[in-house]
């Protein structure tokens, strides 16, 4: 990308009034004289986009071999207080409202929603200063980075932060507006609550089948069975005496799982074959979407795993030394 390039970016998804707007609107700018709020927000947009970047000392050293107004360095340190964080959080959302009203691409089995959105979290540890509001799962401070990515996008979409130690399923709620968008999720986010929402809501989604669901087997369409069985029976028992062969070939079943008899949730059990071993998913894309293709889907979720690792290889994620939550998450977004 070349400079023109650049800028031409930064005026779509960054524009100096909307930087400068936003700036008085949360006071981050007292005397714009002596600061370039807009200069200072793209220095560290840069920062973070290069492999020296993401830490405060490379912002300040973008901004001041840029031209912008000399300041001592102790007072562009103490510009990322709260007031910035606010101005970068709102900066922030700008530039995810820009990605979601991109054209969105979903070729072949991928057609039939509004976009997949793939949901993950990754954690980095941070200075211990910052403990008390961002605990780690040991004695250590850690902020936890919750993303949704879009797959038709082929960008976030959103983000938000939390404590290291909450685990993130607390942190995904389906309602009215993932109606028509499909999920694809690991099984951090699994739950038997979440299934049903996501039929209540109109939501496909692809998920790797968790051991403790038993799911109820009730017609097998595609593999092999070599004996009778009766509807309900436990797919794992079926596995066992060898009624549903393993040989290589794909299954696709119709299941009910849930340990509510009363009200167990339909959907479909998808075997595929890979190099370690079956992987099976649930589902409640429609037959016409066969067992390889839901597989295909599924593995689409690793997008959002390389952007994390871009985050932490590229924007060195892992590596922010600031000592105050408000400097910290001012860096991420």
């Amino acid at each position: 990308m070349d400079g023109r390039a650049m800028r031409e970016v930064f005026e779509a998804i960054l524009p100096q009034g909307l930087i400068e707007d936003f700036a008085r609107l949360f006071g981050v700018v007292e005397r714009e004289r002596i600061f370039d709020v807009a200069a200072f927000v793209r220095a560290s947009v840069i920062a973070a986009g290069s492999p020296l970047g993401g830490l405060q000392a490379d912002t300040i050293r973008n901004y001041l071999e840029s031209g912008g107004p000399r300041m001592a360095r102790s007072a562009l340190y103490r510009k990322f207080d709260d007031a910035y964080e606010a101005l970068m959080e709102a900066l922030a959302e700008n530039a995810l409202d820009y990605a979601k009203a991109q054209e969105v691409d979903l070729p072949g089995a991928l057609a039939g929603v509004k976009d997949w959105r793939i949901v993950d979290a990754t954690t980095a540890k941070v200075s211990n200063k910052v403990r008390d509001e961002f605990p780690g799962a040991g004695d250590y401070a850690a902020i936890k980075v919750h993303k949704t990515y879009s797959v038709g996008c082929g960008a976030p979409v959103a983000y938000h932060f939390s404590p290291a130690r909450e685990h993130e399923t607390n942190h995904l709620k389906i309602d009215e507006n993932w109606r028509g968008c499909g999920l694809l999720a690991d099984l951090g986010y699994a739950s038997l609550g979440r299934l049903r929402d996501c039929l209540t809501y109109e939501v496909p989604f692809v998920i790797r089948l968790k051991e403790n669901w038993k799911p109820k087997i009730q017609h097998v369409a595609r593999g092999e069975v070599t004996k009778t069985f009766f509807p309900g029976t436990d797919f794992d028992a079926l596995l066992q005496d060898g009624t549903i062969a393993l040989n290589g070939a794909a299954i696709d079943a119709d299941v009910l799982v849930g340990a509510s008899e009363e009200y167990p949730i339909p959907l479909r059990l998808v075997g595929v074959p890979s190099p370690k071993g079956y992987c099976f998913f649930l589902t409640n894309l429609p037959a016409r979407i066969g067992p390889l293709q839901v597989g295909d889907i599924y593995r689409i979720r690793w997008e959002v795993e390389m952007s994390f690792k871009l985050d932490k290889g590229a924007y060195r994620l892992d590596e922010g030394k600031g000592e105050r939550a408000c400097s910290i998450k001012a860096l991420l977004p």
